[in-house]
């Protein structure tokens, strides 16, 4: 069923390769048709809307809202579906479809379709409210966790989004350390051998650590009894991302973590 789907999906992205094209599946044939000398004039400068030899999404998502073509919100809650294509199978793409989700201001949601192969994966998520899913907000996401957007549709009061999250992260790059702390940690720690935890002196820490792989495969788990001001832990190989916590409650860590990493 999924490489159905999935066909179907390369269908229409090759049918959507160019931008007006790809402006018209954003918005609804009717309102292109009704504006389309002002939508080529506003993207008449058709390489400012590229980037790496494919449409920037994005860029597109963010002047298409500012002129007033992705609306910010409904007369009344209407009910809404994000469906997320991927030609690649894995659970990262589920976190990074959930991650999305709440980039685009969407939290109290729930799953309408999970389906999984090996030609690919499809999420579809619902939700109801009167605002509107923020497009641009999780196009951001995705592009910062290193996610291809390959296609966009406006389905009904809802979207479509093809990805390729083969080159994606869970958790970017950079600072290792939080100041306050209201949920489970992750940190990307592919760079790494060692990394040493340093706990603020207010919190009662009792280390729980998940460690997986790129593809959020488990690879070991830290679980901890005692309490903890600061903790050394040799990785294992293949470790890309750690997940930190309290075994017993998450306000044992409420004054932050900080991280120390150790390259080989």
């Amino acid at each position: 069923m999924v490489r159905f789907i999935l066909v179907v999906a390369l269908t229409t992205l090759l049918c959507a390769d160019t931008l007006m094209q790809s402006v018209q599946k954003m918005i609804g044939p009717g309102s292109y048709a009704q504006n389309r000398l002002i939508l080529s004039t506003v993207f008449s400068q058709r390489e400012r809307f590229y980037k790496d030899g494919r449409i920037n999404y994005l860029k597109v998502s963010q002047v298409l809202k500012r002129l007033g073509f992705i609306p910010e919100s409904f007369k009344s809650a209407a009910n809404q579906s994000i469906l997320f294509h991927s030609f690649v199978s894995s659970p990262l793409f589920l976190r990074l479809g959930m991650g999305a989700m709440e980039g685009g201001g969407a939290f109290d949601y729930g799953f309408d379709r999970l389906q999984r192969d090996e030609d690919g994966m499809v999420i579809g998520f619902v939700y109801r409210s009167s605002h509107a899913f923020d497009l641009p907000g999780a196009l951001k996401f995705l592009e910062n966790r290193g996610a291809k957007v390959l296609g966009v549709e406006r389905v009904g009061s809802g979207w479509r989004l093809f990805c390729d999250p083969s080159q994606a992260l869970l958790v970017p790059r950079g600072a290792l350390s939080k100041e306050r702390v209201d949920e489970p940690l992750w940190f990307n720690v592919s760079r790494m051998e060692a990394i040493q935890i340093h706990s603020h002196p207010k919190n009662h820490w009792h280390p729980l650590i998940a460690m997986y792989d790129r593809d959020l495969r488990p690879l070991g788990l830290i679980d901890m009894s005692e309490q903890k001001r600061s903790l050394r832990l040799s990785l294992p190989k293949g470790c890309y991302y750690i997940k930190i916590s309290d075994k017993y409650t998450i306000k044992n860590i409420k004054y932050g973590l900080r991280i120390q990493g150790i390259k080989g």
